[in-house]
């Protein structure tokens, strides 16, 4: 046997690695593809490397908001005589794939569950106690998504405690930010800062994604320091995030980074390089995610109340991460904020709409309380602007 195929499979597979850690995820999944059509067609290449490689190109496909393609990809290593051909760590791991792609569309609670359900009836049988910090990681990120801090904090915490770096490994970068999102909402400067600083340590051990996980890092550290009111710092951060997030393809790294950034931007009061950065990410209107439609349109409401802020003379705000919204004051230019509070309030009609929604999904109340809040800002506002004829 020459192994001709084989090596070819390993070559592709080699600049499908080195694409995605240049942050090119549309080359990088097109690599995996053609890996993938080769190996499915050849004896010479190994079944486990085949599990490998649909799995990688799935993973592109969820980095590229291609859920439903990515759902495609793995549903053969579903099937029950694909699975007696192949590792049972990449079965587990395509279970937990599927569990990562159903909270990201989200489908319903229940649909969820059962697939957690099937993954920890699967893991005890065939791998160890190490294996379980790939489900508790993901369901730290559905009590998140429900509003559960304290059960996500826990959650995550308990994945954290018997990760380890192996099949079905996660990188530890991964579950780290993931307790760093978590701080994040559950507003624990302390915790979050943490988090970020070991983040960094084993940020510097792994050897895959670099670019990428460069422009995260800038995110984190932006997030962090608008949780600590370092605003300077925060705008700093988000200038180097927005920089080097030209340079990376389209997708949900992107997207994370340019929300953050025009948040710290709106912060600084630069209303201009905010708007820029917003008007880039319109296209998420349309994605698959409900998560990521939800977190433009609010993104997006959050900008008109900057704005109108901005033209009542009041100083700027962090709709996102701050703690205290206290009554303003008299308004400079009482009149000047009405037609920034009226497209902020249809933003967050709009921002509602799709989060009643998620919540009906995920049974909480998460997004239409953080509306609420939202709401009753613009409506302090309103009550100091003169009544409509």
């Amino acid at each position: 046997m020459s192994f001709t195929q084989y090596y070819k499979v390993l070559n592709l597979y080699d600049a499908a690695e080195a694409a995605y850690g240049n942050g090119q995820h549309e080359q990088s999944a097109e690599l995996y593809r053609q890996a993938l059509v080769i190996a499915e067609s050849s004896d010479e290449v190994p079944v486990f490397l085949r599990g490998m490689l649909r799995r990688a190109y799935a993973d592109e496909l969820v980095a590229l908001e291609r859920l439903r393609e990515a759902l495609a990809a793995l549903a053969p290593m579903s099937q029950k005589d694909k699975q007696e051909d192949c590792r049972a760590c990449c079965i587990f791991g395509n279970l937990t794939d599927h569990i990562e792609i159903a909270q990201k569309l989200p489908v319903s609670l229940k649909t969820i569950e059962r697939a957690y359900a099937q993954a920890e009836d699967y893991y005890p049988g065939a791998g160890d106690k190490s294996w379980q910090s790939r489900i508790l990681h993901y369901k730290g990120q559905l009590h998140l998504a429900r509003g559960r801090y304290a059960e996500a904090l826990t959650t995550a915490q308990e994945g954290w405690a018997v990760w380890q770096k192996e099949c079905p490994k996660m990188y530890g970068t991964s579950h780290l930010h993931g307790l760093f999102r978590i701080s994040l909402a559950a507003r624990d400067s302390v915790l979050a800062h943490s988090y970020l600083r070991r983040w960094e340590e084993y940020d510097r051990r792994e050897d895959k994604g670099y670019k990428i996980r460069e422009m995260v890092r800038c995110q984190m550290e932006s997030e962090l320091a608008r949780l600590e009111g370092r605003t300077a710092e925060a705008l700093d951060w988000a200038r180097r995030a927005a920089q080097g997030a030209e340079l990376i393809d389209w997708g949900t790294i992107r997207y994370a980074v340019c929300n953050a950034s025009v948040r710290a931007f709106l912060l600084a009061g630069e209303d201009a390089r905010a708007r820029d950065i917003l008007a880039r990410l319109s296209r998420m209107r349309r994605a698959e995610s409900a998560h990521d439609r939800y977190s433009f349109q609010l993104l997006r409401a959050d900008y008109h109340l900057a704005r109108a802020r901005r033209a009542a003379g009041l100083a700027p705000a962090d709709d996102e991460l701050a703690t205290e919204f206290p009554a303003p004051g008299a308004l400079t230019n009482p009149r000047a904020p009405l037609f920034e509070l009226a497209r902020a309030r249809a933003a967050y009609d709009a921002a509602l709409r799709v989060g009643r929604w998620i919540d009906e999904q995920l049974e909480c109340h998460a997004r239409r309380q953080e509306i609420n809040a939202r709401l009753a800002r613009v409506a302090a506002i309103e009550r100091l602007t003169p009544r409509r004829l």
